[in-house]
């Protein structure tokens, strides 16, 4: 997703309370974008502490959607940013601490 569509997309589901199915919408597209990306951050983690387990990983990934559809406009992009990346660094910073959780 390019730093237009991310916003945007945050800006949708931030207004959840307003119209909840473009929010749906909007985070189900944003999870088939980015659930990929987490899942191999997240079994990396899971790997290198030696307990890897399918349930631990999923409800990583779990809460940390939840915590971008519950607050979703927590991440801010740089002025400098292009591309998603630092959108993607957020997600496994948010990750990574659900996981020592």
């Amino acid at each position: 997703m390019t730093i237009d569509e991310i916003e945007d997309t945050l800006l949708v589901i931030s207004e959840k309370l307003n119209d909840e199915q473009p929010a749906i919408n909007a985070f189900t597209k944003l999870y088939k974008s980015y659930s990929k990306f987490l899942c191999s951050v997240i079994s990396r983690g899971l790997k290198n502490s030696g307990i890897y387990d399918e349930q631990i990983l999923n409800t990583v990934i779990n809460n940390t959607f939840y915590k971008i559809y519950d607050n979703p406009l927590i991440f801010s992009f740089p002025e400098n940013a292009t591309g998603d990346r630092f959108f993607k660094a957020w997600l496994a910073t948010v990750a990574k601490n659900e996981l020592k959780r």
